[in-house]
């Protein structure tokens, strides 16, 4: 959320805004759809089915820059690029991993719920080779 992005739908409309929100909505025979709510210019809020997207770009390079690092698997270089490059930042709240020692490790990551400022709560799932937590 707070992504400045243009999405394209397969339609070949363009809507350019900021990411206000991300959805899923549990529908019959176990489909899950995922939404994505974006904030235009002109304050118009726009829902938009992630199915019927034929793009996303992130407009903001700085963001673009740490999800390519994230992706290379530099999780703490991904970190310091968005916190570097963007003083819009300032003022909200950011999570840092660090992954210490040697060896590689799968970190899975997940928002649980929308809450208050002093509510909120992650979780993160470490695994052994073995399996276990």
């Amino acid at each position: 959320r707070g992504v400045r992005v243009q999405v394209t739908t397969k339609e070949e409309r363009q809507v350019v805004g900021i990411v206000a929100s991300l959805t899923q909505e549990n529908r019959a025979h176990h489909e899950v759809r995922t939404f994505v709510g974006i904030l235009q210019d002109g304050g118009e809020l726009s829902l938009h089915d992630c199915s019927e997207l034929a793009s996303v770009q992130i407009l903001d390079p700085a963001v673009q820059n740490a999800y390519v690092s994230f992706l290379e698997g530099a999780v703490q270089a991904a970190v310091v690029a968005e916190a570097e490059a963007s003083s819009a930042l300032v003022g909200k709240r950011r999570a840092v991993i660090r992954c210490e020692g040697t060896g590689p490790r799968n970190v899975d990551l997940s928002y649980l719920s929308r809450a208050e400022p002093w509510q909120v709560s992650y979780s993160i799932n470490l695994t052994s080779k073995e399996g276990s937590a």
